[in-house]
């Protein structure tokens, strides 16, 4: 994203815009338990049988890192 466009994007939603917003209910909500955890389950048991024994993980920071702390 070029600044210009990125400078409009902060101004027009603060630092985090929309998700944000978001991100701050987002890991409390009620849908986390039934619907997005067992795919975080899924996500991590598939990452663990990809590299059996890996000793670090790589977050690429899409999201709020909720995934990341249950690994």
């Amino acid at each position: 994203m070029n600044s210009e466009l990125r400078d409009r994007d902060v101004g027009r939603f603060g630092r985090f815009g929309r998700f944000g917003r978001r991100a701050e209910s987002h890991d409390t909500s009620p849908l986390q338990r039934p619907i997005f955890a067992p795919l975080q389950e899924l996500t991590l048991a598939e990452a663990a049988a990809a590299r059996p024994g890996a000793a670090s993980l790589l977050d690429i920071g899409c999201g709020t890192g909720l995934l990341l702390r249950r690994a």
